[in-house]
């Protein structure tokens, strides 16, 4: 089973995420006043795809956009992934995104390689 923490100030994370692009609906400003009230941080989205190949093979997708807003919510930035001998991690991307909803950076890896953008 994957565990799965993740983000600092928006970050996505999936084996194929959403396209590297200013996401203004991600902004810090459409948090309603509400959600942010005693809040560290403010998960926007989590969603979970299964992928059914066969019946000894699949692929588990996971995206989450969590908005960290302080420093006591930095460990929602974390990111776990652990696994058992029949599942394993293939590829990891995130994007940083301010508080406006623009890029800051790109992370991916791929099979052990880790691919900066900037």
């Amino acid at each position: 089973m994957y565990k799965i923490k993740i983000i600092v100030c928006l970050l996505l994370l999936s084996a194929g995420c959403f396209s590297a692009n200013d996401r203004s609906d991600l902004a810090v400003i459409s948090i309603p006043d509400s959600l942010k009230k005693n809040a560290y941080g403010v998960v926007r989205f989590s969603d979970t795809e299964f992928d059914y190949k066969s019946e000894i093979s699949g692929t588990e997708k996971h995206s989450i956009a969590i908005t960290v807003l302080d420093k006591k919510g930095k460990d929602l930035a974390d990111f776990n992934c652990s696994g058992d001998k029949f599942s394993e991690l293939k590829s990891f991307s995130g994007i940083l995104y301010d508080a406006d909803g623009k890029i800051r950076e790109e992370k991916m890896l791929e099979t052990n390689k880790i691919i900066e953008k900037k």
